[in-house]
C-alpha cells in the first residue's frame, strides 16, 4: 500500500534520495534544505526539523547514506551530517571538517554497495569524472578517456548501479544519450563497456536445461538447420 504524504510542512519538491537514520526520514530540497520526519513516522513532518548544507550556496542535487552519516550532495560540494541527538529542531549536526569540493553531476549516477558509494562528481576546475566515498573520503576512479566520455554526454538519462559477480564488485553506470554502459571492477580498478552478445536476431523462446552446474540454452527456429546452443557453466 503506497501512501502519500499529505503533512504541510513536507517539503513541496525534494531532490533524488530518501535516507532513514536512527528513526528519522530525511529529504533534500533544491536550496539545499534537509527535512526530517518525526520519529518513525514518514507522514508527519515539523518545520522546525530542518537544516541546511550551506558552506557553499550551490543548492542540492540528490541525498544519500554514508554509513552512519547524511549525504548532502550539492552541485560543487557534498557536505555531511551526523546524527546529534538535538532535543529540538534537527537531530542532524554538519560534519564541517569532512565537507568536499566535489559536487554531484547527476544523482542518476548514485549507487552503493557493502560501505561504499559511488557517484559521478564534478568539481569547478576539473569537470566531470567518477569518484567512490569510503566512510568520508573520496577516490578518483574513472581515467582522462573516461572523463571525455562523461563531459561529451548531456546527462538527460543515467543510470547506475552496483552488482557482485564471481567475487568482484562492479558499479555499471549507463548515459542513454551517448548510447553507452560503463563497467568499473572494484577488485581491478579497470574500466569497460559493458555490451550484450547477440547473432543478429531476436529470440523468441529458448529452452532451457540444467544438469551438473551447467545451463544450457537451445534456440531451435532462428534460421539454422542445427538450432542454437549457448552453454553456460558455473
Amino acid at each position: 500500500t503506497v501512501t502519500h504524504v499529505t503533512d504541510p510542512d513536507y517539503p513541496a519538491t525534494t531532490v533524488y534520495g530518501t535516507v532513514f537514520l536512527d528513526g528519522t526520514y530525511y529529504v533534500m530540497d533544491a536550496n539545499a534544505r534537509i527535512w526530517g520526519s518525526a520519529i518513525n513516522n514518514p507522514l508527519s513532518w515539523s518545520a522546525l526539523n530542518v537544516i541546511e548544507a550551506q558552506i557553499e550556496p550551490d543548492g542540492g542535487v540528490a541525498l544519500a547514506r554514508q554509513l552512519n552519516y547524511i549525504v548532502a550532495f550539492g552541485a560543487y560540494t557534498t557536505e555531511f551530517f551526523y546524527d546529534a541527538g538535538n532535543p529540538t529542531g534537527s537531530p542532524l549536526l554538519p560534519y564541517i571538517s569532512a565537507m568536499l569540493k566535489i559536487g554531484c553531476a547527476t544523482s542518476g549516477s548514485i549507487a552503493q554497495t557493502v560501505n561504499t558509494l559511488f557517484f559521478m562528481g564534478v568539481a569547478q576546475q576539473k569537470g566531470r569524472g567518477i569518484y567512490k566515498l569510503e566512510g568520508t573520503q573520496p577516490t578518483y576512479i574513472s581515467n582522462a578517456v573516461m572523463d571525455r566520455i562523461l563531459n561529451a554526454d548531456d546527462l538527460a538519462t543515467v543510470y547506475a548501479f552496483c552488482i557482485r559477480i564471481s567475487g568482484h564488485n562492479f558499479y555499471i553506470l549507463t548515459l542513454s544519450t551517448s548510447n553507452i554502459t560503463l563497467a568499473y571492477d572494484d577488485a581491478t580498478g579497470d574500466w569497460k563497456e559493458w555490451t550484450s552478445l547477440t547473432a543478429g536476431t531476436v529470440l523468441s523462446s529458448v529452452t532451457l536445461a540444467y544438469a551438473d552446474y551447467i545451463v544450457t540454452a537451445t534456440k531451435a527456429a532462428h534460421g539454422l538447420s542445427d538450432g542454437a546452443v549457448v552453454t553456460i557453466a558455473g
